[in-house]
Formats: structure tokens, sequence, C-alpha cells
């Protein structure tokens, strides 16, 4: 017998930015798709997947990421390790967004946070 993953998809308004102006994110991915690029990620406070609106600007010295909604992501561990769970957000997202055109796009993030560590 096959093993059988069931995945309940059930969208939830986050708090507001002032309720929650900070959130770090654990075993992240960043995707790019549709001219804007978007985080998924494990809140490290409610242990539950969030979904970022379009991310506008990204400060690699600091690890975060600020989105159109004013929330400010902080990334301090690695992006999202496992293949089967990258997969799995990649496909959350696209639902999330209806969209099929997203890429994976962490490794050149992580790559940037990296170079400005080193310096």
């Amino acid at each position: 017998m096959a093993n059988i993953i069931e995945i309940e998809y059930v969208l939830r308004a986050a708090p507001t930015v002032l309720q929650q102006p900070r959130v770090v994110l654990e075993g992240w991915v960043a995707f790019q798709g549709l001219e804007r690029c978007l985080l998924v990620g494990m809140n490290q406070e409610t242990a539950k997947l969030r979904f970022t609106t379009h991310i506008i600007e990204v400060s690699a010295g600091r690890r975060t990421w600020v989105t159109s909604s004013g929330r400010v992501y902080e990334t301090p561990s690695w992006p999202e390790g496992s293949a089967a769970l990258r997969e799995l957000y990649g496909r959350a997202a696209r639902i999330h967004l209806a969209t099929f055109d997203l890429t994976d796009v962490s490794e050149a993030f992580l790559e940037r946070f990296q170079s400005a560590a080193a310096k």
C-alpha cells in the first residue's frame, strides 16, 4: 500500500502589520513569478506556513525582506533543504497565486546573503 499524504490548504488572514510587524521564517523558500517575488516558510512563532505578499526590498546583510504590506520578514536559517518540502511549498504557492509560472530562487538569495556576510 502506498503512503498517502493529505494536505489541507486553508487560507487564513494574517494578523495586521500593526499587530505583527516582524515575522521570523524558518525553512523558507523564495519564489519568483508574475514579475514579483514572495517567500513561503514556517512562521517560527506559530509553526504555521506563511505566504508573504510580494517582496519590495531585501537586505542581504541583515537577511531581512520587506513586503508590499510593510511587514518585515527575517530569515536567519538556511532555505528549506528538503526537496520534497520545497516542491510542496511550490505547489501551495502556485495555488495561492493561481499561477504555474513560479521559479525557486532561494539559492540566488542565499548567495547574496553569504556574500554580504563575508564582507
